[in-house]
């Protein structure tokens, strides 16, 4: 069966609406799962279609889509629990109703755990198809976490290649990361992935080491977008009481920043307290090392 009607993305932002937003862990996690009925008068407004029988037919691609996503939640020694995340989905003339695990939905919200797996078989199959062989490997490095380091030589010997490191890059994970973004931007995938090099600090231009996968998904960017003016109020808020004179110019430089970057920074300062050198050092010492060694952001 092929399904190519279907738009992921909008899926998720009417899920956000509907659901991801409404939910309250503190009462829901004392249930097994979360039912949300959703009209399709609700529906239809997040649809680019005609009629009711296009929509029943984009709704049905892309919950066959979103219903084969699974977390695994690893404990010690490799033992483990797996949820699917959709236990049921069922579309009347009402609407339809979509019924989440609650532990799965929890952590597809919040992908920040390493310890945690979000696989979706529908995408790892959508990936080998378009990249061959390497795309169910790579997706295997997105699957867990925001940022995956892997050596070179881990790279080349998990995708057989026998190409020289700079070859390797350019040949082999560069097309991958367009791909990837190709999809994304077709909406057949609710993320993308940015690349970066690890090289090593001696030598001419370095000796390239590794290449760390960024894992940037949909649900994720919805969140940024909504939260961005509490985090940069909170910012503003902390930097002005620990350095009143300085502030203005440090907020110059964040409001500069990708919204993932200020989403970190403010994680960052409000759990800063986690740091046992917090207690050990003045606060303003602490977040000032953390500002310029972590956010390359300079003090006047």
């Amino acid at each position: 069966m092929e399904f190519e009607n279907y738009d992921i993305i909008q899926l998720h932002h009417l899920l956000d609406k509907y659901v991801y937003s409404q939910v309250n862990y503190e009462n829901e996690l004392n249930r097994k799962t979360i039912k949300t009925n959703i009209s399709w008068k609700e529906i239809l407004p997040f649809l680019h279609c005609p009629s009711l029988i296009e929509a029943k037919k984009q709704m049905r691609e892309a919950f066959y889509c979103y219903a084969q996503t699974f977390v695994t939640i690893y404990t010690e020694n490799d033992f483990f629990s797996s949820y699917p995340l959709v236990v049921d989905v069922d579309a009347t003339d009402f609407g339809i109703m979509i019924e989440h695990n609650t532990i799965a939905l929890k952590h597809y919200l919040k992908h920040f755990d390493k310890k945690v797996e979000i696989w979706n078989r529908f995408i790892e199959n959508l990936l080998t198809l378009h990249l061959k062989s390497p795309g169910r490997v790579i997706y295997s490095y997105l699957c867990r976490g925001y940022e995956n380091t892997i050596s070179m030589e881990i790279l080349k010997k998990d995708l057989g290649s026998t190409l020289s490191n700079p070859q390797f890059l350019y040949r082999i994970i560069r097309p991958i990361e367009a791909e990837i973004l190709s999809l994304y931007n077709k909406r057949l995938i609710p993320f993308y992935v940015k690349v970066e090099t690890q090289k090593s600090a001696s030598g001419s231009g370095g000796r390239l080491l590794g290449v760390t996968f960024n894992f940037i998904d949909e649900v994720s960017l919805i969140r940024q977008t909504k939260l961005l003016p509490e985090y940069l109020e909170y910012l503003e808020e902390q930097l002005l009481c620990i350095y009143p004179m300085e502030y203005p110019f440090l907020m110059e430089q964040i409001k500069e920043m990708p919204t993932a970057i200020i989403e970190k920074l403010h994680n960052t300062i409000k759990y800063i307290g986690a740091d046992p050198v917090a207690y050990e050092l003045p606060i303003a010492r602490v977040v000032k090392t953390k500002l310029e060694e972590d956010f390359n952001i300079k003090f006047s």
